[in-house]
């Protein structure tokens, strides 16, 4: 072979062998510019196939999730609990909504009236109907009150009866308390029997007493502190009679003004107004003291009325025992009304067991356990 025709088929393939690598980088390039270009591609829908509707429902359920899939059961039961934790707390709020609440005054006891509850919760009752009366003037004009229980020189216990007297003093942490009927009889010397009466309404249920809230008059009732559980207490024997009583303790008087679903509203004097407690307990505690309420009711439309037109305090004073100072009658807060112990002081009968100088007066403040809860009836 010729040396120029040898080099020019040489070079013919070094140039084909070249191209032909070129040649799938140009092509890749040109690919690439087109995609980036602004220009939209455009599909040739001409070369598209013709699909069916079936098969056309076919694909969604083919590239989406199926939606009647079971729904997990850990899911299923937090929903539940989550509905049932709504519907409970909707049902409470029902339950705590006073159905009826009366704005009475609220007078608290715990600094100056320790053991004067039946007191306080007459005067708030007193204030509601527009009466202008003290704590302090009920207690020293209008409460009939007799010394507290004592043991006598013969080793037994003695004292008056909690029906027709307050026993000790109601200013001292040492006192005991009193019965509807005391509460009555300090309430008529009080009220303007012309425009309101005073009812022993003792005996009735606690829900019956809802009744009066709804009129808008509240109820004077006896429970025990805090509603813990009731149970005896010291037994004695009635002064210038045969017969026994047994306390109740720990006795306590609200003022009842309200009422919900599942409890009741108390201006409590020893706590706060409007004071809640469960239906069932306060029915409890209110049942084991004996049932006992107290009720003002209007005859006609009430004014504010000073306390000048109460009437006069008794003309006997209330009883007392000559033959010893006991300590929870002189040990008073008050001395506006050291004079009248010291008057009531003088008038017992002679014939009253001597107190042992010794023996100390039996201490009232004996409180309940929340654990049990007896039913205890008073003699």
């Amino acid at each position: 072979m010729k040396p120029w025709l040898y080099i020019a088929t040489t070079g013919c393939l070094v140039v084909v062998t070249v191209v032909a690598a070129a040649a799938p980088l140009f092509i890749r390039n040109e690919s690439m510019k087109s995609l980036t270009s602004s220009q939209p591609i455009m599909a040739d829908i001409s070369k598209i196939e013709s699909v069916t509707s079936s098969e056309l429902n076919v694909i969604p359920q083919e590239i989406t999730p199926q939606r009647n899939a079971p729904i997990p059961k850990n899911y299923v039961k937090a929903l539940e609990k989550d509905e049932s934790a709504k519907t409970k707390k909707h049902e409470q709020i029902a339950a705590t909504t006073p159905v009826k609440l009366i704005d009475a005054p609220y007078i608290n006891q715990v600094n100056r009236y320790p053991t004067g509850c039946e007191s306080v919760s007459a005067v708030m009752a007193l204030n509601y109907f527009g009466y202008g009366i003290s704590v302090d003037s009920f207690i020293n004009n209008h409460l009939d009150k007799a010394v507290a229980p004592y043991v006598g020189t013969d080793g037994k216990y003695y004292g008056y009866d909690p029906r027709e007297y307050f026993l000790g003093d109601p200013y001292s942490s040492k006192g005991w308390g009193c019965m509807a009927p005391v509460i009555v009889k300090a309430l008529n010397r009080c009220i303007d029997s012309s425009r309101h009466k005073v009812e022993n309404i003792s005996g009735a249920t606690l829900s019956s007493l809802c009744s009066y809230l709804d009129m808008n008059i509240p109820v004077i009732i006896w429970a025990t502190q805090g509603m813990a559980a009731a149970k005896t207490s010291k037994t004695w024997t009635i002064v210038n009679s045969t017969k026994t009583y047994t306390w109740i303790s720990p006795n306590h008087c609200l003022l009842l003004v309200g009422y919900d679903n599942s409890g009741y509203y108390f201006n409590d004097p020893l706590t706060h107004k409007n004071c809640r407690y469960s239906a069932e307990v306060a029915e409890n505690r209110y049942n084991a003291i004996g049932r006992q309420a107290v009720i003002i009711t209007p005859i006609a439309p009430t004014e504010n009325i000073s306390t000048e037109q109460c009437s006069s305090p008794p003309e006997e004073p209330a009883p007392s025992n000559p033959d010893s100072t006991i300590d929870n009658i002189t040990e008073n807060d008050n001395p506006s009304s050291e004079s009248t112990q010291s008057d009531n002081t003088q008038s017992q009968s002679e014939s009253l067991p001597k107190q042992s100088d010794d023996v100390k007066t039996v201490d009232s403040n004996i409180s309940g356990s929340a654990d049990s809860n007896p039913e205890v009836n008073i003699p």
